[in-house]
């Protein structure tokens, strides 16, 4: 009986995500209208035809793999492999949620609630930007950091996997590679701590030659590939302080509300020396920062950049602690403010999302068939 009750709780998990998944296909075929914005996404899809080395040639804040966030119909390979990567990226996130909703044994209703809040802040996301987003990108190699910290058997395969996506980051957007690149240092620390040092040492190996053997394939020499990451991390700060100026000052605010519950969980995290909660959170910290430095002060577009990471961070907190308690009951007392906090936090930001979702964002239907 037991047994049926769980493969029955396991089909009906991944029916939720499957739905969800499905609900959240982002724009497979992008136009060009002839705005401002689509005038640089034309030229880094041009400057990949053309052979222009990005660091010397051309400097913006997406490298020579930017053209794959776009599947803009400019040339047929060109837009064939943005496909592949849009399809990629999201069945990973997707993939990524369902992986991490099964180790932790969550219920249907908190699989539920995952799966909504997800589709309605990629749902956003996609009608503000016209893509997925950077938030979405990058959370399914955070999930796949904390579950291979979580585990003591070694997997060369999984780590190989995270290293070279953490290091391709930086060749499709500077900050996008940033925040990988400290999640993924982060990832090396903490397995240091385990005392896994051959595969702290690895994994650092792995990363930093799949970063060079990368950029002599898409840059050029030692030299072009240093100007190439000196040149990206000038533009990407100055754009990110050139924009600041336009942010209201309530962003800012919600910003530090948000690190301010972060760093409570943490110290209580560590006090309590709770390793899980600790890698968990910790390895956040490389998006968070990013998320704060590119979306706290920003203009008006980028809220959905906070909304979206924060929201999903404390959203999968609170399922990982709602099993949490429920495993150790004698420590439900000490862990149950948090589970409350860190669901009523997610709320507050899914509430958000979900008012702009009203008034912007297009219908799920138009989304869907697009």
């Amino acid at each position: 009986m037991k047994y049926g009750k769980k493969i029955d709780s396991t089909l009906a998990r991944f029916i939720i995500i499957a739905i969800a998944a499905a609900a959240s296909i982002p724009i497979l075929f992008m136009t060009l209208s002839g705005s401002l914005d689509d005038s640089w996404k034309f030229a880094i899809h041009q400057a990949r035809l053309s052979g222009l080395v990005f660091g010397s040639d051309i400097v913006f804040t997406f490298g020579p793999l930017g053209f794959l966030t776009y599947p803009i119909y400019i040339d047929r390979g060109l837009w064939l492999a943005a496909l592949g990567y849009t399809i990629f990226t999201h069945l990973m996130f997707w993939g990524a949620l369902y992986v991490f909703l099964k180790r932790s044994k969550s219920g249907l209703l908190s699989t539920f609630y995952v799966a909504a809040a997800a589709v309605v802040f990629i749902q956003g996301v996609i009608e503000a930007y016209g893509r997925a987003g950077e938030s979405y990108n990058y959370f399914y190699l955070f999930l796949m950091a904390y579950a291979y910290t979580q585990t003591k058997d070694k997997n060369i395969p999984l780590l190989g996997v995270i290293s070279a996506v953490s290091a391709l980051f930086c060749y499709v957007k500077f900050s996008l590679g940033l925040a990988a690149a400290l999640m993924f240092m982060t990832l090396i620390v903490l397995l240091a701590l385990q005392k896994r040092y051959k595969e702290a040492a690895m994994g650092a190996v792995m990363y930093a030659a799949f970063k060079v053997i990368a950029g002599l394939v898409l840059i050029g020499g030692p030299m072009a590939i240093a100007a190439f990451f000196y040149n990206s991390w000038a533009i990407a700060d100055g754009y990110a302080d050139a924009m600041a100026v336009d942010g209201p000052q309530w962003k800012l605010a919600a910003a530090v509300f948000a690190w301010a519950v972060f760093a409570v969980f943490l110290m209580f995290a560590i006090r309590r020396k709770n390793y899980g909660d600790v890698s968990y959170l910790a390895l956040a910290i490389g998006m968070l920062f990013i998320n704060y430095k590119h979306s706290a002060g920003n203009g008006s577009i980028f809220e959905w950049d906070f909304f979206v990471t924060w929201g999903m961070v404390f959203t999968l907190y609170y399922v990982k602690k709602a099993q949490d308690s429920t495993q150790d009951r004698d420590k439900e007392g000490q862990g149950v403010w948090i589970k409350r906090a860190a669901i009523a936090v997610s709320l507050v930001l899914c509430a958000f999302a979900a008012y702009e979702f009203h008034l912007r964002a297009a219908p799920l239907k138009e989304i869907v068939t697009s």
